[in-house]
């Protein structure tokens, strides 16, 4: 039994988040913010539900709550608005929040791109 436990201690410890994932949780996590600005009407657990069924997200509905509250913690420590309904985790280890961070940076940078060639195309 108690090898049973170290196991699972083990891949908890183990079970990291790829790139691709998180990518795909700080995108819907933005969505929400954007979906929140424009007054659509939506749910959370739509876009959830959507992350981890359509987009082939393999994270328990509790993993990915969490690590929304994670982004909210990360922007957050930057000053930045973050979606009231995912509290700010404590304690978010330094490895992840760079992760985040950087993902966020590179999704922003992409964003205002687009819009940069969308101008010139509109022009």
């Amino acid at each position: 039994v108690a090898g049973r436990y170290a196991y699972c201690a083990w891949v908890a410890k183990n079970d990291l988040w790829t790139d691709q994932e998180l990518a795909l949780s700080v995108l819907a996590y933005r969505m929400i913010q954007a979906l929140e600005a424009s007054s659509a009407s939506f749910t959370k657990a739509e876009i959830r539900r959507f992350v981890l069924d359509e987009c082939g997200l393999q994270r328990s509905q509790a993993s990915f709550e969490l690590r929304m509250g994670n982004i909210s913690s990360v922007l957050k420590d930057r000053g930045d608005e973050w979606i009231e309904g995912y509290v700010p985790r404590e304690h978010v280890g330094q490895r992840i929040s760079n992760r985040i961070g950087r993902l966020l940076d590179e999704l922003l940078s992409q964003l205002e791109s687009d819009s940069a060639i969308e101008g010139i195309l509109d022009a």
